[in-house]
């Protein structure tokens, strides 16, 4: 297979919700590089496009003019009079959307097909959730309120929810549970995690049930059927669970009724580690009045026109003394976009651009969370490292970090500690009102986690 045939395969996975998660990264890689493979993008846009507006609009009346508009549509795909179609501009304009969100945000990823309704017990869901068996569910959240329901992801795992549930599907094998009871069946050899509040299970050809609060009351976990491993995040302390056994996880401490405790140095499963920011979270605002223009579970970004008093930036950090340098095979930082609730959404430029620094400054490595603006980290104290980019439409969503430039930056830290500053390169637009502010979820934030980076390690 050639390697423009190749880049054909993955732009058709994409475009019908089968693409998986590694492939997606190497079409995000290919889109920032090649202008030949983001041509060959926007022209699979505009047919893709042009081929659901037919599929909307046919009728057996309409089978003579059917013929007419696909013969149009080939030769749009070959590339030959694509400028003369009247539908050319809007389906251009929406394709160039598309494609900016692919390269700078994985929220482009979100609006994929991850799993499906299976069967639907007297559900009640909010927020008009698919309610019908068969019917495809994208990333994002969900919500029943009451009876039960079953999903199957295309990843082949089932999962059963029992309301009420509050649930984020984040892939084909990753979800959040946020309350709830949920039952987990994997036949899969690759493992399936669901992340909670204060940590994460993974099961691996298995069968377990999460019990799932918020706050103090934490989670329970109990195996059904083959092996199940649970990880704490506050304490990094991993138990295995096999049929029967339970534990329960609060945000202090994991207890198990089954003592086969796993000992690395921080939470690990397999190939994979999660590090949090165990409180090293920050907003820094201009005029230091954090107390009354922030809140504890927000990280905070924004940019004024003319740099005022109510510019915002966050700062990050990681513990990453157990970590060593030779075993980190690549890393991703992880952020939970949320709604904010404070400012003018429509003040936001359509388009909203982010940036992220490694602090390298020694001077301002050793940070504290009580700094003051011209004390804390800023863009000039580090090393450019990521940009990602956010539709004013989009309040809320997962953001997804991963290049070479991140993993050389902690491995070069590895053993101390690392620190990023996000800040908002876009401006508010001139106008009444307050402009919006962005937020980032921090680790008190009472629904979704705050920022984590997530390390593939080597065996």
């Amino acid at each position: 297979m050639s390697e423009t045939d190749q880049y054909h395969r993955l732009i058709a996975d994409y475009q019908t919700g089968q693409i998986s998660d590694e492939d997606f990264a190497k079409l995000e890689a290919a889109l920032r590089d090649s202008e030949d493979v983001r041509n060959l993008f926007h022209r699979a846009c505009r047919v893709d496009s042009r081929l659901r507006r037919i599929a909307e609009n046919l009728t057996v009346d309409q089978e003579a003019e059917t013929q007419r508009e696909e013969s149009k549509v080939v030769s749009i795909a070959s590339g030959d009079g694509f400028r003369k179609q009247p539908f050319f501009k809007p389906v251009a304009a929406a394709a160039a959307v598309v494609l900016l969100s692919a390269l700078t945000w994985t929220i482009a990823a979100q609006k994929r097909v991850v799993a499906n309704l299976v069967s639907s017990e007297d559900a009640v869901w909010e927020r008009g959730a698919p309610t019908e068996s068969g019917l495809s569910l994208t990333r994002g959240s969900l919500r029943l309120s009451s009876g039960i329901a079953t999903i199957r992801f295309v990843s082949g795992v089932e999962m059963t929810l029992e309301a009420p549930v509050r649930l984020y599907l984040k892939g084909p094998v990753r979800a959040t549970l946020v309350s709830g009871t949920v039952v987990v069946k994997s036949d899969r050899e690759d493992d399936f995690v669901l992340e909670t509040e204060f940590g994460q299970a993974v099961a691996h050809e298995g069968e377990f049930a999460a019990f799932g609060g918020t706050g103090e009351s934490g989670t329970d976990f109990e195996a059904i059927s083959g092996k199940v491993i649970i990880s704490h995040d506050f304490s990094r302390e991993v138990t295995q669970l096999t049929g029967g056994a339970t534990a329960t996880m609060s945000a202090d401490r994991l207890d198990s009724s089954e003592e086969r405790r796993i000992e690395p140095p921080f939470e690990r499963f397999d190939k994979r580690a999660r590090i949090r920011t165990d409180g090293r979270a920050a907003t820094f605002i201009r005029n230091n009045r954090v107390r009354k223009w922030t809140r504890p579970e927000f990280l905070t970004l924004k940019t004024s026109t003319h740099g005022n008093g109510f510019d915002q930036r966050s700062v990050i950090g990681f513990d990453l003394t157990a970590v060593e340098s030779a075993e980190i095979e690549a890393v991703s930082l992880r952020l939970n976009v949320v709604h904010s609730g404070r400012g003018l959404i429509s003040r936001l430029p359509k388009m909203n651009r982010f940036a992220v620094y490694g602090v390298v400054n020694p001077a301002k490595e050793d940070w504290l969370v009580g700094d003051l603006w011209e004390e804390a980290p800023a863009p000039d104290d580090g090393v450019f490292l990521a940009r990602f980019e956010i539709p004013r439409s989009q309040t809320s969503g997962e953001i997804d970090l991963t290049s070479e430039a991140i993993s050389d930056f902690v491995r070069k830290k590895a053993g101390h500690s690392v620190s990023f500053v996000i800040v908002r390169e876009t401006a508010n637009r001139d106008g009444d009102g307050p402009g919006y502010t962005h937020a980032i979820a921090s680790d008190s934030h009472p629904e979704v986690s705050g920022p984590m980076l997530e390390m593939v390690l080597k065996q």
